[in-house]
């Protein structure tokens, strides 16, 4: 009955994966059933004689607030809207769980059956058995008549993102289960799928978050302050991984040249170009955040003038591809310095409590949520999830060790 309750958990978050990008009337059943369950969380929380809300909660709620007030002669209250929804869901995932008061057991289970349905879901639509609907991402330009993988998800960099951060919470699965060698093969199984996944995605985004958090993984777990075997061992894990790169970028083209960020065989490589025109998205809108009036650089011009002015600029409408970067424009100073806020003190509760021997799964979360964040910058609500349920973990188990110390 115990693992039933994890299966039916699975069940059901491919479940609603599989159905998000269709519609229902004029809404996308994404977008319905998410205000769903904030219907359902407020409903919950209103049942409640007294709410605990800490400080990281109150501080991400006036991040939401300050998302409708910008400093702009085009103001799209929309896409306002749309901006203020991003960041509503950590505080208000932090304060539901808080009140729920899951202990730190029940929610690292969550975390893993995120991650196993991430990577289970994604089977049938890889062997066309059900279609994806999400916006793809062509190899045309590369000279395949074909799409890279997408799954059921909007994106291809949604995709590349979260099988990439399922990756790491399956790899510290296997790693941290002793005895059940049903549930280590099981484990390590999903894990070369979801790497295989990333790999099909052609999302240098994902294959980033990849390799960072498992190595993250692998270092905490097998090298570092552990005997000449271990140490070994991932010696060779790690000339493994090097000659398997070497073969798919010798044998791949679409590889290869996602890598080397070239689009086709005459492309020119200058800083313009480098991650598909990141550092220039960068430069434009940091001059352009030089170039507004003191009001602007504090409470931002929004997400119409910013787009508006890099199409000015460069002939696109396009966000900088770093969250934090728009936050400064679009939203400000103050903005950005409560965005910077929230994140700092999740790292500082996670580092804390590594200090009393938390397992590195919740940093390794963090790190690839931070990462994203910081080469891509979108919201992603499973990672919102991922990061809310590492972060309270994380804080329980801090709690508890300093209370016993």
């Amino acid at each position: 009955m115990h693992k039933l309750k994890y299966v039916l958990i699975i069940l059901s978050l491919s479940m609603l994966v599989v159905l998000e990008p269709f519609y229902l009337g004029p809404f996308k059943f994404a977008i319905l059933w998410k205000l769903a369950l904030l219907y359902l969380g407020v409903s919950v929380l209103f049942l409640k004689k007294s709410i605990i809300i800490d400080k990281i909660s109150i501080i991400a709620f006036l991040l939401t607030l300050f998302c409708f007030i910008v400093y702009a002669d085009n103001i799209d209250y929309f896409e306002q809207t749309k901006s203020a929804v991003y960041f509503i869901f950590i505080p208000f995932l932090i304060v539901l769980l808080q009140n729920i008061k899951l202990n730190r057991n029940i929610q690292d289970k969550i975390i893993l059956c995120v991650a196993i349905s991430i990577v289970i879901v994604c089977i049938p639509y890889y062997f066309g058995i059900l279609e994806s609907y999400g916006t793809r991402f062509d190899l045309e330009t590369f000279g395949l008549n074909s799409y890279a993988f997408l799954g059921p998800f909007q994106t291809t960099h949604t995709a590349s993102v979260l099988l990439a951060v399922s990756s790491s919470i399956l790899l510290f699965s296997f790693f941290n289960l002793r005895g059940d060698y049903f549930y280590r093969i099981l484990f390590i199984i999903l894990f070369f799928i979801s790497i295989f996944f990333v790999y099909k995605t052609y999302v240098r985004t994902g294959y980033l978050v990849c390799v960072l958090s498992n190595l993250y993984i692998v270092y905490k777990l097998k090298f570092k302050d552990f005997g000449f075997k271990n140490k070994l061992f991932t010696i060779i894990i790690f000339i493994f991984v090097f000659f398997m790169f070497e073969y798919i970028n010798q044998s791949d083209v679409v590889f290869s040249k996602r890598i080397a960020d070239q689009y086709t065989d005459n492309s020119e490589i200058g800083w313009q170009t480098i991650g598909s025109g990141r550092l220039l998205f960068a430069f434009v809108n940091i001059n352009h955040w030089l170039e507004v009036s003191l009001l602007q650089k504090l409470f931002g011009i929004g997400y119409v003038e910013s787009v508006n002015y890099m199409y000015n600029e460069i002939g696109q409408r396009i966000i900088s591809h770093n969250l934090f970067l728009d936050l400064l424009i679009q939203h400000g100073v103050i903005g950005l310095l409560l965005y910077l806020i929230v994140v700092f003190l999740i790292f500082k509760s996670i580092r804390n409590s590594m200090n009393f021997g938390c397992p590195p799964l919740y940093f390794s979360i963090y790190l690839s949520y931070i990462t994203y964040q910081f080469v891509q910058g979108s919201n992603i609500f499973l990672f919102d999830v991922l990061l809310v349920l590492s972060y309270l973990s994380s804080k329980e188990f801090l709690n508890k060790n300093v209370t016993i110390k």
